[in-house]
């Protein structure tokens, strides 16, 4: 007997393959999006078993099931409808991932364990719905782990409550509609990408949380945002975090902050206004390349804080370089591609080299590394080509530099300022 839903045929079916006999089998044409109901045998849908399948839209769970396997349901772009029944207890990893018309979630009181990323970039959510009874989990409009106060699952209705300690790796990744967000004074931690690609989010409120770092692509290509106000008490922002945040306009960074990943700022095109504090003391490669406020700076050398950032404009042939007494760190990319640099001479203030600091510098020959410097980046001396000696004191800290160092670079071990032996490459 043919069964239908809203006035169209249900295909019972557990995995793509025995849809498309089902539909194949049915006596009128039909066409795509499907309903389909998972046959009242099964305890498990099965990993990979709508795995891509953009051909259905509703999906019926019978309390059979206890299992939602990995990936099940993973990128069924088309998918809008599904509702979990009271016998589910494991949603597995990456089960509705990428499910990008799904505008409802249901968390009953029987789930028991959601694995990661489970409805990571499902970006048209509106409502999302935990049963009161469920011991793990609570609402608030998200996913939140009671245990550890994770938010693991946001929408676009979401207020995050104050008790959440900490937002998960891609909580809110390409969320359409969310507009503004407030970080409550609870909130410790904020994973990867958790706001990134959310193209309608225009305002950002930390200033009440007690994050102190800002990890990778948080808010990476949120296109409309325009005001962001950050804590007094972050003290690294992580690389490409504002990457590609194309209407923000300025920024008060806190005078807690010590460190710049790199590319944080990177096609920020309408930055054009910066508050630095002077504790910052290092700075990743390209962290503010294409912002409005770097293209308007004059040619020359550009300093961030305690950190030399920079040559803005060609460097003239045979340019010999001091540099500024108090300086702590020397930027990733800072001299990247200045083959008109011949000598430079680093001050013992020096605390970080950042990677491929000097890439590329064909003119160098020799360079003196003060015993202040406890960090180097990698490629920090790549493609230097004419370069002959490296002198530093603790050969160690060139171990991520070696691989790229061309053959003929000589290292020379010193001693105060003596030198001691010979190594080389």
């Amino acid at each position: 007997m043919k069964k239908f839903h809203d006035g169209r045929p249900i295909f019972e079916a557990a995995n793509s393959e025995e849809l498309a006999k089902a539909v194949e089998a049915f006596d009128d044409e039909v066409k795509p999006p499907y309903v389909v109901r998972i046959p009242d045998t099964s305890k498990e849908v099965k990993e990979l078993a709508f795995f891509e399948n953009d051909t259905i839209d509703v999906v019926l769970l019978p309390t059979s099931v206890v299992t939602i396997a990995k990936m099940a349901f993973w990128s069924c772009t088309k998918l809008d409808r599904i509702s979990i029944p009271n016998s589910v207890k494991e949603i597995g990893e990456n089960a509705f991932k990428m499910c990008a018309n799904l505008t409802e979630i249901n968390i009953p009181e029987s789930v028991i364990k959601i694995g990661q990323e489970a409805f990571s970039r499902c970006i048209r959510l509106t409502s999302i719905s935990v049963s009161p009874n469920n011991q793990v989990y609570e609402g608030h409009n998200a996913i939140i782990e009671k245990k550890s106060h994770k938010l693991i699952w946001g929408c676009q209705n979401t207020i995050i409550p104050n008790s959440v300690k900490e937002i998960d790796n891609e909580a809110f990744h390409g969320c359409i509609g969310l507009k503004s967000i407030t970080i409550p004074s609870s909130v410790t931690h904020i994973g990867f990408s958790a706001f990134s690609d959310c193209q309608d989010l225009e305002e950002v409120d930390l200033s009440s949380s007690q994050i102190t770092k800002l990890g990778h692509d948080v808010f990476r290509n949120c296109k409309n945002l325009k005001r962001i106000n950050l804590p007094n008490t972050v003290t690294e922002i992580f690389g490409e975090t504002f990457c590609g945040c194309s209407s923000l306009t300025d920024i008060n960074l806190p005078k807690s902050l010590t460190k710049i990943g790199y590319r944080v700022f990177e096609g920020c095109k309408s930055l054009a206004s910066i508050t630095f504090p002077n504790s910052i003391t290092s700075i990743g490669a390209e962290a503010f390349y294409g912002t409005k406020w770097y293209n308007e700076l004059p040619n020359g050398f550009v300093y961030v804080g305690q950190v030399l950032y920079g040559c803005k404009g060609k460097m003239p042939a045979n340019t010999v370089v001091s540099v500024k007494y108090g300086t702590k760190g020397i930027a990733g990319g800072a001299f990247c591609g200045c083959s008109g640099l011949t000598s430079i001479t680093i001050p013992d203030s020096v605390t970080n080299i950042g990677e491929a600091a000097f890439c590329n510098c064909a003119g160098l020959t020799k360079i003196v590394i003060p015993d202040s410097v406890k960090t180097i980046g990698a490629e920090a001396f790549s493609e230097c080509y004419n370069l002959k000696e490296i002198h530093i004191k603790n050969p160690a800290l060139l171990k991520n530099v070696r691989p790229y160092l061309c053959y003929n670079v000589r290292i020379i071990t010193t001693q105060s300022s003596v030198d001691a032996e010979d190594d080389y490459i």
